[in-house]
């Protein structure tokens, strides 16, 4: 699965295993190598999963690497 070298993508939250984020792309496949955040994202992330609120997980990409910058609720 391609991905791009810079630039911001939305994913749709499914769960949250051993520390990563389990993440539906737009194309309907599924990607688990997006760790959860530290800090106060990544609680407000796992507080609402816990509630079982669907969200949208902003993904930034720059450098080869990839990270969550921000959630919002699912359309």
């Amino acid at each position: 699965m391609g991905r791009k070298s810079t630039g911001r993508n939305e994913f749709t939250l499914i769960c949250i295993q051993d520390g990563y984020l389990s993440l539906l792309t737009e194309t309907g496949e599924v990607r688990e190598d997006l760790k959860l955040p530290e800090g106060e994202l990544g609680k407000e992330i796992e507080g609402k999963y816990n509630a079982g609120e669907d969200v949208q997980v902003s993904v930034m990409c720059a450098m080869s690497e990839e990270y969550a910058v921000a959630i919002k609720p699912c359309k």
